[in-house]
């Protein structure tokens, strides 16, 4: 048996969700504990925990100055041998999804920086006939709670 989930400590939306001006500080989504029920022994799983601060179900979203700072998400341990809640996106659990405008046809390096001073190259991209560039982060295998940028090569 499975406990309970514990999907996004601030907000848990499966609707359009537009941000502006917000901080979201030392939020937690916790996995729900695993249970033992006497006289039986059970095997107990701990809860998946998903999204610190936002858990995001097949909505979009728009942040504009927004802050995120120590969100967490914890998975709940499990008892007698049984394994913990798996546990993602510490901060926003969703595919996160950047628009880049930029000149047709001409390539552009998105970086990555946590302290706005040294940057990474995460990829680089040719802009489409349409001047605009999306690019999606998967919670799995990308960083999160680092700063983006756009520079034309």
């Amino acid at each position: 048996m499975k406990s309970g989930p514990g999907n996004g400590g601030a907000i848990y939306s499966s609707n359009s969700l537009t941000v502006l001006n917000c901080s979201f500080l030392n939020n937690k989504a916790i996995g729900g504990p695993a249970h033992y029920w006497p006289p039986f022994v059970a095997r107990d799983l701990g809860g998946n925990a998903y999204g610190g601060a936002v858990y995001l179900e097949g909505a979009n979203a728009g942040f504009t100055n927004a802050t995120f700072f120590q969100n967490t998400a914890l998975g709940a341990d499990g008892v007698y041998g049984a394994t913990g809640g798996d546990a993602a996106g510490g901060t926003i659990y969703s595919p996160v999804r950047f628009a880049f405008a930029g000149e047709a046809g001409q390539t552009y390096a998105v970086q990555a920086s946590t302290n706005l001073t040294d940057w990474t190259s995460y990829s680089t991209n040719t802009i489409p006939s349409s001047g605009v560039l999306e690019i999606q982060l998967d919670n799995a295998s990308d960083p999160m709670g680092v700063f983006f940028r756009s520079q034309k090569q």
